[in-house]
């Protein structure tokens, strides 16, 4: 299988570190894994510890604001459709990744793409969060 993973980067954190884990699982398993992250950022923390055959891209090279992270999504989406419709599956992380998921589905529809599976794994559970960005999550 063909396999998207997205979030919004590889910082110290357990989510990212499970995305790490399994994308070299399925590494292991023969599947072929991109991770798209919304900007770089340093290596040295998680990034390090991905198989060498895992391919990783950006949908910004510079991480100046978070929130243009978010507003690139559609137009990243649009510009991409033609790559991102090979995949499989694309498995969404965290905000950034549900928000991309999210978009991808309308435009999953729009386009009739019925072969793309979006998998979203909401990893809140246990944490504090408020109520209101618990519901986004789960609407997302």
């Amino acid at each position: 299988m063909r396999i998207l993973q997205v979030l919004p980067h590889l910082s110290k954190g357990g989510a990212e570190r499970v995305v790490v884990e399994l994308s070299n699982s399925l590494i292991a398993d023969d599947h072929e894994v991109t991770l798209l992250l919304a900007f770089p950022v340093d290596p040295s923390l998680n990034q390090q510890h991905l198989n060498q055959k895992i391919n990783v891209q950006f949908v910004s090279e510079v991480s100046r604001n978070r929130l243009l992270a978010y507003l690139k999504l559609p137009f990243y989406i649009v510009r991409n459709w033609k790559v991102l419709k090979t995949y499989d599956a694309i498995h969404c992380h965290l905000s950034f990744g549900l928000v991309f998921g999210s978009l991808s589905a309308i435009f999953r529809r729009i386009t009739k793409t019925e072969n793309l599976r979006i998998i979203a794994t909401c990893h809140v559970v246990g944490g504090g969060i408020s109520s209101v960005r618990r519901a986004l999550n789960e609407r997302l």
